[in-house]
């Protein structure tokens, strides 16, 4: 897209934004820990909690369509 567009949304939400990027960023360290300690366990509970969530997104609202 247009940078000087996306300059001015990313600018208007920056709090909302940083949010985003932070929870993401705790997610990402803790796949990353799991992945480094091979938790398996952990790594599956994860993964399960990650698909009742999307699962329970009413329909037509995944990203990936019925992924």
């Amino acid at each position: 897209g247009d940078p000087e567009m996306w300059t001015g949304i990313l600018a208007g939400n920056r709090s909302a934004i940083i949010a985003a990027l932070q929870d993401a960023r705790g997610v990402v360290t803790e796949v990353l820990e799991m992945l480094e300690g091979m938790d398996e366990e952990a790594l599956r509970r994860f993964l399960e909690e990650a698909k009742a969530l999307r699962d329970r997104l009413p329909a037509g609202k995944t990203r990936h369509g019925d992924d």
